[in-house]
């Protein structure tokens, strides 16, 4: 696994690695061993952090463009012949608008899919209604015990582990037989001492002064 280092803080900077980007560096180390290893996106490649994915290996990533259901449908073909597609969307359409598809498609036939669904709830708050959810949650909660149900391989994670993080893809590129939901548990704000586990920070704004604060809790004031 790609070494990893630094701390999570912003994603455009280029020293430090938020969950989604440690995606995209363990799946391009495994797609070195492995070459039935393939990448599916809905036009949000750099949104889910599998662009460096898709800078090494532009001919093993496919974007459909936005219809997410022909996403997951596409996957499921893909799986019976014989490759292994990892589908990278946002957690609202992996959810919701694809939902019968991930049953139908993939589910129902045991098909080696692995999906990884980001920016869950209403986390990404600066991208507005329309990719937000609470049936993500809803839809599929109890997580761990549906998933399972449903004939999925589960691991469940401290989706603030880098390590758990790592180690997870590398298992689900390992399982055979049944696609495989990873679980990632995490908390808004964590690390920052105003914002952890706080609600408004799903959709509040930070100044500068505040920004600051919050960059100097998660890195101990190392710049």
């Amino acid at each position: 696994m790609t070494e990893v280092t630094g701390t999570t803080w912003n994603v455009y900077d280029a020293n430090t690695l938020t969950q989604a980007e440690i995606y995209g560096r363990v799946l391009c180390d495994l797609a070195e061993a492995d070459p039935r290893i393939v990448a599916l996106t809905a036009d949000l490649a750099r949104s889910t952090k599998i662009g460096v994915f898709q800078d090494k290996f532009p001919q093993r990533v496919f974007n459909v463009g936005i219809a997410e259901q022909d996403l997951f449908g596409i996957a499921a073909g893909m799986a019976k012949s014989g490759l292994l597609p990892f589908v990278s969307t946002m957690s609202a359409f992996a959810s919701m608008r694809a939902l019968e598809q991930v049953r139908t498609d993939i589910c129902y036939q045991n098909l080696d899919v692995k999906i990884i669904a980001t920016h869950g709830g209403v986390s990404f708050g600066q991208a507005g209604t329309t990719h937000h959810c609470t049936e993500d949650i809803m839809s599929l909660e109890p997580l761990a015990a549906k998933w399972t149900a449903f004939g999925w391989e589960v691991r469940e994670i401290d989706g603030h582990d880098f390590a758990q993080i790592g180690e997870a893809i590398e298992g689900a590129q390992a399982t055979k037989g049944a696609p495989t939901v990873i679980i990632c548990n995490t908390v808004k704000g964590k690390g920052v001492d105003f914002m952890e586990d706080q609600v408004k920070w799903h959709y509040g704004s930070i100044d500068s002064k505040l920004a600051a604060r919050a960059k100097a809790s998660i890195t101990g004031g190392v710049s």
